[in-house]
């Protein structure tokens, strides 16, 4: 099956929590892509937003609706993007106490078994 789109985005995993998000494409379409995200980006000025939007193929999918976008943010945005979700922290304690409980049930039962 040919593909239209002439840029393929993959993601590569390795040890836990790696991930690579590559962008692949030939010199030309590469450079011409990245040309036209940097005039569009010089065009918005001051504007924050999408600034282009390109339709790619998943490597090694047969999928070409998955879009790869460029944004321009204050640096309130992007601060507040590496900030972590309060939920996320929540889900975390939740995570540590169920753990601790495991824990703790697991030695009661070895001392019902063995000691009394």
């Amino acid at each position: 099956m040919s593909k239209e789109n002439p840029i393929v985005f993959r993601i590569e995993h390795g040890h836990p929590g790696y991930a690579d998000h590559q962008v692949i494409a030939t010199r030309d379409s590469l450079r011409s892509f990245i040309a036209g995200v940097l005039t569009k980006i010089d065009a918005a000025g001051e504007e924050t937003g999408s600034v282009e939007s390109v339709e790619c193929t998943l490597a090694h999918e047969r999928s070409d609706h998955v879009y790869v976008s460029f944004h321009v943010a204050s640096k309130e945005d992007v601060e507040r993007y590496h900030t972590r979700l309060a939920s996320m922290r929540v889900r975390k304690a939740l995570g540590c106490a169920y753990h601790l409980a495991a824990y703790l049930l697991a030695i009661y039962g070895l001392y019902r078994l063995f000691g009394g």
